[in-house]
């Protein structure tokens, strides 16, 4: 059984695991944040201490690298299983019609996240997250890159 391409939902799966890896980093930032002093408050060691502190100051660095890390290997991914799947030629255009809704999912999930991080008890956790705030909060413009690169894929690898 042949697999036809599936342009439209490795761009869902590539938006919707962007988004919620991004957002579950940043809440894990919180909860650390929180439950950090409870813990240094708790132990007798000062070392322990030490190292607990140093794991809430390296957190937001780590994870974000890590998400911009995710981002690229899921598009290299996306990308990389749309040259492997055979499709026809007639297919780019429903998939070009289709694609519209993904940048209208891509663009639902963006305003999410910038109306949930605009609160004033998460709006604090973005500034340690730079990379990941950038790309949470254009989802639209990176949903409409991702999708043409993998359409360009679909329609290039015919040519070839």
């Amino acid at each position: 059984m042949k697999k036809k391409s599936q342009a439209v939902i490795d761009s869902i799966v590539f938006i919707i695991m962007v988004v919620v890896f991004g957002m579950v980093c940043m809440f894990g930032y919180v909860i650390f944040s929180d439950i950090e002093p409870m813990i240094t408050e708790d132990l007798d060691l000062n070392e322990s201490k030490v190292i607990i502190s140093d794991m809430n100051t390296r957190y937001p660095p780590v994870f974000d690298s890590l998400l911009a890390l995710v981002f690229l290997g899921i598009w290299i991914a996306g990308i990389a299983s749309a040259f492997a799947s055979e499709t026809h030629p007639i297919l780019f255009g429903f998939m070009m019609i289709i694609i519209v809704f993904v940048i209208i999912a891509g663009a639902m999930l963006g305003n999410f996240y910038e109306d949930l991080f605009t609160d004033a008890t998460l709006s604090s956790v973005v500034i340690h997250f730079p990379m990941t705030n950038w790309i949470l909060s254009h989802m639209l413009e990176i949903g409409i890159v991702v999708s043409l690169t993998i359409l360009l894929v679909l329609m290039g690898k015919n040519r070839l």
